[in-house]
């Protein structure tokens, strides 16, 4: 399945995601764990969980990325990197981390976005209106809603 991927050209080549264009920061974030069984399609997903909350998507990608194509957009996943850690395998989840960001995006789901990407859509998105202070409650309120998400 990563056959067709596009790869850094370093011996051990990274997978390349597509930037996505993010038009509107969604209302609502979903952890990955619940999007099994979600019905709010215009949420974005998110993994920014317990890496045991979202492991299995490693034995089948294909099955869970035809459950995310429903979504509207989709953070790539975010297998820890730990501090203390050896660098392997720090190294081996961002590569997981961007090889199935890669690979769900070969499949169709063309609003895969990088952490980065989404910081930078909250930013450009309340710079259009020119309000500082609204930068800081669409912040705080994704912040708040993976908090809750985590906690329940």
């Amino acid at each position: 399945i990563l056959s067709n991927l596009s790869y850094t050209p370093e011996i051990i080549g990274i997978p390349i995601l597509t930037a996505a264009d993010i038009d509107i920061v969604p209302n609502r974030l979903v952890a990955f764990s619940k999007a099994m069984t979600s019905k709010c399609y215009d949420a974005m997903i998110h993994f920014y969980e317990s890496d045991k909350s979202f492991v299995r998507i490693l034995n089948n990608p294909i099955r869970y990325g035809e459950i995310l194509k429903r979504f509207k957009y989709v953070i790539s996943p975010d297998f820890s990197q730990r501090m203390d850690a050896p660098p392997f395998i720090c190294f081996q989840n961002s590569w997981w981390n961007k090889a199935l960001g890669a690979y769900w995006q070969s499949l169709g789901i063309c609003r895969m976005v990088t952490p980065r990407q989404l910081f930078i859509c909250i930013f450009r998105h309340t710079k259009k209106f020119g309000n500082r202070n609204q930068l800081h409650r669409d912040k705080r309120k994704i912040y708040f809603q993976i908090f809750l998400d985590e906690r329940i």
